[in-house]
């Protein structure tokens, strides 16, 4: 593998697809551009693309336009019209963007795309890394990771090739470097604050349900919090709407922040979706009232409240401020021995290192 090997993301941010696969991705090449490797973006201009966070970044970005085309699950994936094309559509385009140098790695991470797309793109680069969680298609990668709480290789056996090394559960998450880095310190600080009274409420960038308006309005109900940090991301919908709650409450808006960690490390509890976000509060520790907002988050949830490591309130639908203020309720009634097990429960699920992990398969003879 070269000296500063090229590497190649293709993913995608929208309304519908929210913003966890990009800000995964970004964690990826970040942990890649540090240790010498040159990376740039490919990502269609869907409504509500990060594409100017790429660039922030400091990112080449390849921009696809929005197709015609109507794709359907019979041309593709059961997440076919997520692409905003064909994938045939897809895979012309991508290559055009890949044709001017040779790529050692392309990372795909895009629930529309599958082995159709991934064998076209053989000719481009030297190897494929998927990222997936669904297990609901085959893919035609060397390496596949999934960071799926309590996933396992089996759940792909007949999905991908024998030669595919597939790397699963969250010993490989994708976090950002800095929440391991003040893992500990977050410990101690939640060691001396029982009962909770710093709340984070994030629930995914977008937040196409507008949990994040519904879990103020419970606040407006009963508020025991002495400071309350709201997240939302640069695209989100329904700012207008939490702007005006989060004065009333008093509580302090971000958005598209830059300092998650810091919120997450001086926040005693949260509420929030099982999306992403849930390996970043594992990592420290925080403890998280969940609220299921998308159908592939379904199976992360249970398995955090299984072990221990979250409180599982509803589903998006189902949710109003009374069930939340309720969920608080029973949360906040706990003894200060089980509000600590809940953060040990949160640190055994994931350790935050896995970035490294996959960097080091990526950029050494191990994953040449």
């Amino acid at each position: 593998m070269p000296r500063h090997p090229n590497i190649a993301i293709r993913v995608d941010a929208s309304l519908n697809i929210g913003t966890g696969h990009v800000m995964r991705t970004l964690t990826l090449a970040d942990a890649l551009r540090e240790r010498g490797a040159d990376v740039e973006f490919i990502c269609r201009e869907h409504s509500g693309n990060l594409i100017e966070v790429v660039k922030k970044h400091g990112y080449p970005c390849h921009q696809l336009p929005l197709q015609s085309s109507t794709p359907n699950a019979e041309n593709g994936t059961a997440h076919a019209a997520w692409l905003g094309a064909s994938w045939q559509e897809d895979a012309a385009a991508t290559q055009q963007a890949l044709s001017h140098k040779t790529y050692d790695w392309l990372i795909v991470d895009h629930y529309a795309l599958d082995s159709q797309w991934e064998r076209a793109m053989r000719p481009y680069t030297d190897k494929i890394l998927v990222i997936d969680d669904l297990a609901d298609r085959h893919h035609d990668a060397d390496l596949l990771l999934d960071q799926t709480l309590g996933r396992t290789p089996e759940a792909y056996q007949k999905l991908v090739p024998r030669t595919t090394q597939c790397l699963t559960g969250t010993t490989y998450a994708l976090v950002r470097p800095e929440f391991s880095a003040i893992r500990d310190n977050a410990r101690l600080h939640r060691a001396h604050q029982f009962p909770p009274k710093n709340l984070l409420i994030f629930f995914g960038g977008i937040d196409q349900h507008n949990l994040t308006g519904t879990a103020l309005r419970a606040l407006l109900i009963e508020n025991p919090f002495t400071h309350i940090d709201v997240v939302l991301g640069g695209t989100a919908q329904h700012v207008a709407d939490v702007t005006a709650l989060c004065k009333t409450l008093h509580a302090t808006l971000h958005i598209q922040c830059s300092n998650m960690h810091e919120l997450m490390g001086n926040a005693n509890l949260a509420l929030g979706a099982p999306g992403s976000t849930s390996w970043e509060r594992c990592t420290l520790g925080l403890p998280t009232l969940l609220v299921i907002s998308a159908e592939n988050q379904r199976s992360v949830a249970h398995a955090l409240a299984n072990t221990g490591a979250a409180s599982l309130i509803g589903e998006a639908d189902q949710i109003t401020p009374p069930i939340i203020q309720s969920a608080l309720r029973v949360f906040l009634n706990k003894n200060s021995a089980e509000y600590h097990q809940i953060i040990e429960n949160c640190r055994k699920v994931c350790d935050g290192l896995g970035v490294h992990r996959i960097t080091k398969y990526l950029l050494t003879r191990e994953g040449a």
